[in-house]
């Protein structure tokens, strides 16, 4: 009997250290709610750089340069997306917001990336936020990690109202340069 209460209790323990380090944001913006991230790689054949030059949405972000020298080679990105409810009371302009991706066994991190997204929320919605991140030519085709601890970290929040939530680790000069990039889209 003394064997399972011991083992009952380190079980328990476990569960609450785990639960403990692969917590979600301690200082997030009230109401904001992450429902789902994903992080994904994708493999993009090379681009024509006559036609990407001249190209209507040559000046979107989406992570993906011209190679310039016509490589004949694939180019990898990484897609990262994450569907944020909004149950505050105010409806959110622009966000900043960072993935972070963890080794479940090690709890070592093995990626994080911050991107903005100027897309409204409104009170009550629903918005799938999503970038890319191209990967350098050494790592044509990394491994992926068999189990994913994923999650995302609010980094700025800008509401309709002009009021403005950072996280304690981002100083607000950081978010209104991040603030003013997107309106310069």
């Amino acid at each position: 009997m003394k064997l399972f209460c011991l083992i009952g209790m380190l079980l328990v323990a476990a569960v609450f250290i785990d639960g403990r380090e692969v917590s979600p944001q301690d200082d997030a913006p009230s109401g904001l709610v992450v429902v789902k991230v994903k992080r994904e790689l994708r493999q993009q054949q090379p681009m024509d750089v006559r036609n990407s030059a001249t190209s209507p949405d040559a000046m979107q972000n989406t992570g993906v340069m011209p190679g310039g020298g016509g490589s004949n080679f694939p180019t990898f990105v990484y897609a990262y997306s994450a569907e944020i409810k909004n149950d505050s009371p105010k409806a959110v302009k622009w966000l900043s917001w960072m993935y972070v991706l963890n080794d479940p066994d090690s709890k070592q991190e093995l990626d994080r990336k911050e991107f903005s997204s100027f897309d409204r929320i409104s009170v009550g919605g629903k918005k799938t936020v999503s970038a890319t991140k191209r990967l350098p030519e050494s790592q044509r085709r990394p491994a992926e990690p068999k189990k994913k601890d994923e999650r995302v970290e609010f980094a700025c929040v800008g509401y309709d109202d002009g009021t403005l939530w950072h996280a304690a680790s981002v100083s607000e000069s950081h978010c209104r340069d991040a603030e003013k990039r997107g309106k310069s889209r």
